[in-house]
Formats: structure tokens, C-alpha cells, sequence
């Protein structure tokens, strides 16, 4: 638990310190599941990145009042610093690194609560299990896409992702899909993907290839200007 190294959780106190070394005690540790409380962890910079397989984070969620109220469950939420990246989840370039494997992150929001460029970027990973909430990102709520260099497959593939997330303000959109001439985003399986926004972009697909879409739901807030 994030309590074990000193995170308070209140959503107004800064747990970056706290939440870096849960993060860094799981990366040292792969296969331990790190567990998170239902509270709202409040963090000023980006998260160490994750960059070992079969990391595994599990919390109490996502979950939202779907276009109004706040997040309820296990959330990050940008405070006090704007324009970083929440949490990124990418192999450590070179020619010789290989792609990740087994990342599993279930029932965790992220809030950038008009702060913060991204939540949660995702690259050059393989047979992972993404179940997420973002809300309120200047970007981009979640982006997935591929490293620049690999001696691997650069794509990301095999995976299963549940995504939910609103962007109730001119700017981001909820979920961005990058892919290359080199390299794309495929064969995933995009079980749920439920989108609330106002005034941005909601979804963005660039040179995906071969995914599997399930229930996909974008709802215009009501008196929205957004385009669907």
C-alpha cells in the first residue's frame, strides 16, 4: 500500500514522494501486486516509469459520477504543477530491449484536474490488462503508441484495455491511439471504451490496425460544442 511509505491520500496533500516509492518497490519487485485504498493520491510530477514486466497495480475502481461530480475509488490527481505526464508504461529504449509483458493496471483513475498534459501513455507492450479511468487532461487522458527504437517489435499488441473518461473542457481528448509507418497499435481488444466530453476531441485513432472494438459509447454533454 501506498500508507507504507508514506502516502496521506487526502487528495490536497503531495504524495509524489510516497507514490514514487511504491512505484519503485513494485519495479524492484515484479509480480507483486501493489494495492491501492480508495482514496485520492495527490501528485505534483510524473511518476516513475514503468519499465519492467509483469508490474502489477490494482485499485478500488474506476470509478466517476460519469459527467458530473468527482471521482470516487483509487485515483492520481495532478496538483500545484502543470504540463507533465502522469504515469508512463514503456520499454526502456535501445536496440537490444524487448517489450513489456504482463503489465496489469485494474480499477485505478487518473485526474489531471486541468493540470497535467497526460495520465496514462502506454507504449511497446504485449498480453496486458489495462482497466482505467481519466478525466480533465490538458493532451490527452490515455495515449497509446510505440517506442522510437527496439530490438524488439515496436507495436503494441495482445492486450486488453477498459477505458473510461470525460474531458469537460476545451483542450484534451479521453483516449489517443498513435501508430507509425514502422509500427502500430493491433490485434488489442478494446472491451469498453465509454467517453464523456464537452468541447475537445473525444477519441483519436491514428493508424491502429486490426483491434477488436466492443461497446464504445461517446456522449456529448449536454450544451457541448464537441465533435463526436
Amino acid at each position: 500500500y501506498p500508507e507504507q511509505f508514506g502516502a496521506v491520500g487526502n487528495g490536497s496533500t503531495d504524495d509524489t514522494t510516497a507514490i514514487t516509492n511504491f512505484i519503485n518497490y513494485l519495479l524492484a519487485n515484479p509480480l507483486l501486486e501493489g494495492r491501492l485504498q480508495s482514496k485520492t493520491y495527490a501528485i505534483s510530477a510524473a511518476l516513475p516509469q514503468v519499465n519492467v514486466s509483469g508490474f502489477r497495480m490494482i485499485g478500488i475502481g474506476p470509478s466517476s459520477n460519469h459527467d458530473t461530480g468527482s471521482i470516487n475509488g483509487s485515483c492520481f490527481k495532478a496538483i500545484t504543477n502543470t504540463g507533465f505526464t502522469m504515469l508512463t508504461v514503456a520499454p526502456t529504449e535501445g536496440a537490444s530491449a524487448q517489450r513489456l509483458d504482463g503489465i496489469h493496471i485494474d480499477g485505478v483513475a487518473f485526474n489531471g484536474d486541468s493540470k497535467a498534459a497526460k495520465g496514462l501513455v502506454v507504449k511497446s507492450i504485449r498480453t496486458s490488462t489495462f482497466n482505467i479511468y481519466a478525466e480533465e487532461f490538458t493532451t490527452t487522458g490515455i495515449e497509446l503508441s510505440v517506442v522510437n527504437t527496439l530490438g524488439d517489435a515496436k507495436d503494441l499488441q495482445d492486450s486488453v484495455f477498459r477505458i473510461n473518461g470525460r474531458d469537460i473542457f476545451a483542450g484534451g481528448n479521453v483516449l489517443q491511439v498513435n501508430g507509425t509507418s514502422a509500427a502500430n497499435v493491433s490485434l488489442n481488444h478494446f472491451q469498453i471504451v465509454d467517453v464523456v466530453h464537452n468541447s475537445a476531441t473525444a477519441i483519436v485513432c491514428m493508424n491502429p490496425d486490426n483491434n477488436l472494438w466492443g461497446v464504445v459509447r461517446v456522449y456529448r454533454q449536454l450544451g457541448g460544442t464537441a465533435t463526436n
